[in-house]
């Protein structure tokens, strides 16, 4: 029965045999292709990252420099804010010394009219 059953499939086999070797060898270069394909893509995403390392590195190059930067400001100003300070309690003695001063000049002032006064005063009687 088996024989018989294959002596009447294998007419049909011998057609299905090329189509399915054309099946198959269309199938694997659609594989090749595809994997050809998801190669290239993977090499442009590789190059993509490195790119992306590369500029990171440089933006963080950059960071840097304009930290240190910022540093130096900031002892700059710190600096100047103790200048300034410094500088405000000098001016704060020199402010009450010439208060101190213009009084001192009023009452030199006061007292040279006053003599002068009793000078003319003198010379009239």
């Amino acid at each position: 029965m088996w024989p018989r059953l294959l002596l009447e499939i294998l007419p049909h086999l011998s057609r299905l045999v090329p189509a399915a070797d054309t099946y198959l060898s269309t199938r694997r270069k659609s594989d090749e292709a595809l994997q050809a394909a998801l190669s290239s893509l993977g090499d442009e995403v590789r190059s993509g990252f490195a790119r992306v390392v590369d500029d990171q590195g440089a933006r963080d190059r950059k960071l840097e420099t304009q930290i240190a930067a910022l540093k130096g400001f900031a002892a700059e100003l710190a600096d100047a804010r103790s200048a300034t300070d410094h500088l405000e309690t000098r001016l704060a003695a020199v402010e009450g010394r010439l208060v101190l001063m213009t009084r001192l000049l009023w009452a030199v002032l006061a007292v040279l009219v006053c003599g002068i006064g009793v000078m003319a005063f003198r010379a009239l009687h």
